[in-house]
């Protein structure tokens, strides 16, 4: 590597040395330890504090999940799911 190259690289990596990181093996997301998370949303909260999510429109049907995390995934797997599929329009209400 020449001293041209190295400027480079420590410019583009912010002044930082060394070796990267390893490639992340593990999956984006993690599986909840608690075991009620996710689940279909029939009754009431199967653990207080759950959260319950539904989206209008959405294939997914209503889940409950933990606050925080959990529940931010949820939100926006439900919401992914409501988007119509590619080469189909939504459907017009009154029409």
């Amino acid at each position: 590597m020449t001293a041209s190259t190295s400027r480079r690289r420590k410019a583009w990596n912010q002044g930082k040395t060394g070796t990267g990181r390893a490639a992340a093996d593990s999956p984006v997301i993690e599986r909840c330890p608690v075991e009620v998370c996710g689940t279909e949303a029939t009754g009431p909260a199967p653990i207080k504090g759950m959260v319950k999510v539904r989206v209008p429109g959405s294939a997914e049907p209503a889940r409950w999940y933990c606050p925080g995390r959990c529940h931010a995934i949820g939100q926006a797997l439900a919401e992914l799911r409501s988007i119509p599929p590619q080469g189909t329009s939504p459907q017009r209400k009154g029409r």
